[in-house]
């Protein structure tokens, strides 16, 4: 073999090792005449480990989701792929493509990110034609990773993912009340509060199944209103109208959204608005399952707050996340009952 011969093959090798893979298996799968904005993942896609970074990606994709453009998502260089950032993908691709809006994308060329994306169901859905819907699931629930999207609230199913799920933990199925309070109550939130209408907003809940370290995630999301917009925009009617003046003059140094959300989470706002204790209803319910043992690893993203719960850090935020993001563990520490 010549010099020449040899060095014109090493180019053409590395320029094809080199090549977005695309996420489908015919490699001209993106169209032609399709005007893509090309939008590129970020390098950690976790929105745990790196939330500001991913939190833009995320405003790129829902301005042109609004504006119905097609999107093209880069992933060639992926090296980390947070359970949070699957969640996020599924949710997307399904609201484009129900929407009739072309989602595609290139496949990580890290080799286990790719095989996880292909656990989510990703790809098949990729190639289907999505219809709208109210209630949509990706993979099954024996699957790794389980992802099912509704707009009502669904207790049944919580039942079903935790009874699918806990034999990877504890080798057995047994019920988990904290985790199934924290699924009702997300819901709950979704549906009344997420959207201007009652019940117009999805929620999407995602499990991930880690069976060497006996640990399962529990991602849940949605794209409504955040937790301190829903309070802004209440009705003159509503206990909590009015609500920042209100805790202000009680708690004057709760002068920032993450201290806020603190106060939140312990109940103080709702009682400061009702003259009530909680009572265990939503968002104080679910940091008193964390903190009575009954959920792992608690935490969560609404608006510019991120609360890493479980290590009491609250961060304000430079992105705004429109919506909330939720993620904790079922692991074999927490409060567990026969099944």
């Amino acid at each position: 073999m010549t010099r020449k011969v040899y060095f014109r093959r090493k180019k053409t090798r590395d320029r094809r090792n080199n090549a977005p893979r695309y996420a489908h298996a015919h490699k001209n799968y993106r169209k032609k005449n399709v005007p893509y904005r090309n939008i590129y993942a970020p390098q950690n896609f976790s929105l745990i480990e790196n939330v500001e970074e991913v939190l833009d990606f995320i405003d790129n994709v829902r301005h042109h989701y609004k504006k119905n453009h097609p999107i093209f998502i880069n992933m060639d260089n992926v090296s980390a792929l947070g359970n949070g950032a699957v969640l996020l993908l599924l949710a997307n691709m399904i609201q484009f493509k129900s929407h009739g809006i072309e989602f595609n994308g290139s496949i990580p060329r890290n080799k286990a990110l790719e095989k996880k994306l292909k656990d989510s169901g990703f790809f098949k859905h990729l190639y289907k034609t999505i219809e709208k819907s109210d209630d949509y699931s990706v993979g099954s629930p024996n699957s790794i990773i389980y992802t099912h999207a509704q707009k009502k609230v669904d207790a049944p199913l919580t039942d079903l993912v935790i009874e699918k799920v806990t034999p990877s933990v504890f080798g057995v199925k047994r019920r988990c009340p904290g985790i199934q309070r924290m699924l009702v109550e997300l819901m709950h939130n979704t549906n009344d509060h997420a959207g201007h209408v009652k019940g117009s907003k999805h929620w999407w809940l995602s499990s991930n199944i880690d069976k060497e370290n006996k640990i399962v995630t529990l991602s849940f999301m949605d794209f409504g209103r955040g937790i301190f917009d829903s309070l802004d925009n209440k009705d003159p009617e509503d206990r909590f109208y009015g609500w920042k003046d209100k805790f202000l003059s009680v708690f004057p140094f709760a002068d920032t959204s993450e201290k806020v959300m603190k106060l939140i989470l312990e109940g103080q706002l709702h009682k400061t608005c009702t003259n009530d204790y909680f009572r265990g209803k939503g968002l104080p319910g679910i940091y008193d399952a964390f903190k009575t043992g009954r959920i792992g690893k608690l935490k969560m993203i609404s608006n510019r707050v991120f609360a890493d719960i479980e290590n009491n850090e609250y961060t304000l935020l430079d992105h705004n996340l429109h919506g909330t993001f939720v993620s904790c563990e079922i692991n074999p520490n927490i409060y567990n009952l026969t099944w």
